[in-house]
């Protein structure tokens, strides 16, 4: 149902009814993990909340971690949806500006969405949530990667090691930490993590040019 997700692949609702009562049970979920421990959301409570029964959602969502793995995976392709515009966007401006833009566009999507951030930030709640969010890393990683490469002055970041995986997971660790301290991601947040990036980056570049310096 997403190309993020890693959970195996749900029956699509056929008829409207039944893909509007599933839009139901998706909202309902979304306003409980705002308020509500994860832990403490049913199929049962879900039925309840969106007024469906709940042998209707059974066949769709046959566990709530099920649930949260889909929506998981629709706010990770909306994230990868946003950087993928900035990117594109900031094709050639400095590694700062793009750095700074990434990180601010993933933090106001986490602002804009609190059921996201309850989720990715959150969690997992189960090894497909936590499959789909590294997946997601990757794909940004890679997108990252090739944004370097194909500007007017190209970065290469190596495969191995995975820079540009090390920078994504670097920037998601100090949000997911602000987010577990606070449940809010600060604009000292967001600079603590594009230092630490820029910093990152610029090690690696100090230690390739001292090692190709050393081969020649």
């Amino acid at each position: 149902m997403n190309d993020i997700s890693s959970t195996p692949a749900l029956r699509e609702p056929a008829q409207k009814r039944s893909r509007e009562r599933m839009q139901r049970v998706m909202a309902a979920a979304e306003m409980l993990l705002v308020t509500d421990n994860p832990e403490t959301i049913t199929i049962p409570r879900l039925s309840l909340a969106a007024d469906v029964p709940r042998t209707a959602i059974y066949p769709f969502f046959p566990t709530s971690q099920a649930l949260f793995a889909h929506l998981t995976g629709l706010h990770l392709t909306g994230i990868m949806e946003r950087i993928t515009a900035v990117g594109e966007r900031l094709r050639n401006a400095e590694v700062a500006t793009l750095v700074t833009a990434f990180i601010d566009e993933v933090s106001d999507y986490y602002k804009d969405h609190p059921a996201a951030a309850r989720l990715i930030l959150g969690g997992p709640y189960s090894h497909a949530e936590y499959l789909a969010r590294e997946r997601c890393n990757e794909q940004i990683a890679i997108f990252f990667r090739e944004l370097l490469a194909q500007r007017d002055t190209p970065i290469h970041l190596p495969d191995s090691p995975n820079i540009a995986m090390h920078v994504v997971e670097i920037a998601f660790a100090i949000i997911k930490a602000s987010y577990f301290h606070t449940h809010y991601i600060s604009a000292e947040t967001r600079r603590e993590a594009t230092v630490m990036v820029l910093d990152y980056l610029s090690l690696w570049q100090a230690r390739a040019a001292r090692a190709s310096s050393e081969a020649n």
